[in-house]
């Protein structure tokens, strides 16, 4: 339930802040502050990975950071977990697996083949490209100050993208790593 109520409350937040209704640096304190604590909770009160550290602990610095700057502050709440998730993901291509050969290996049960491995590594990398351009987005529109569209891009369009990468990737998956698979095949007859 709490990762549910996290998840809302996080999408919901630039509308909140569109709408005027946490203007005061104390509301949006503890708004930011109630997305920490549901995260927390539906990690089962242990921050056991790096991804949920991140989802934690972003909405409680920043609510911080409000608390003591102001409610401006808050604005570069998305651009914050834009920015942890390029350096937990960007991190792992130095590593022996990739973030998103992690989430598949843990997905299907089992270690995965060369080829799959190749394929997390790049699909790792596609994602890294998405969150420096939301975070770098995100940072733009905040330095606007035009909160209007501030709130359709990261209430709206920045959640269109992810939506439109996890689906375009889905549809996209074998085509490519059959494309991959040739290419191999080839590289090994020559």
């Amino acid at each position: 339930m709490g990762g549910r109520l996290s998840v809302v409350l996080a999408a919901l937040f630039p509308f909140t802040l569109w709408l005027g209704g946490f203007s005061h640096p104390g509301l949006v304190a503890f708004y930011l502050f109630l997305i920490a604590v549901c995260r927390w909770l539906a990690s089962g009160r242990k921050l056991t990975s790096a991804a949920d550290a991140i989802l934690t602990l972003a909405p409680a610095v920043i609510a911080i950071l409000v608390l003591l700057l102001g409610s401006d502050i808050g604005l570069y709440y998305p651009v914050l977990i834009s920015l942890g998730l390029l350096a937990l993901f960007g991190a792992s291509l130095g590593a022996d697996r990739s973030a998103i050969q992690v989430m598949a290996e843990r997905m299907e049960g089992r270690s995965l083949d060369t080829l799959g491995i190749r394929y997390t590594r790049y699909l790792t990398m596609v994602w890294c490209s998405f969150f420096t351009f939301n975070a770098l987005v995100a940072t733009g529109l905040t330095l606007s100050g035009d909160l209007r569209w501030w709130t359709i891009y990261n209430g709206v369009i920045s959640y269109l993208l992810v939506a439109v990468l996890f689906l375009g990737e889905r549809l996209l998956r074998d085509p490519i790593r059959r494309s991959m698979l040739r290419r191999e095949e080839r590289q090994s007859n020559d």
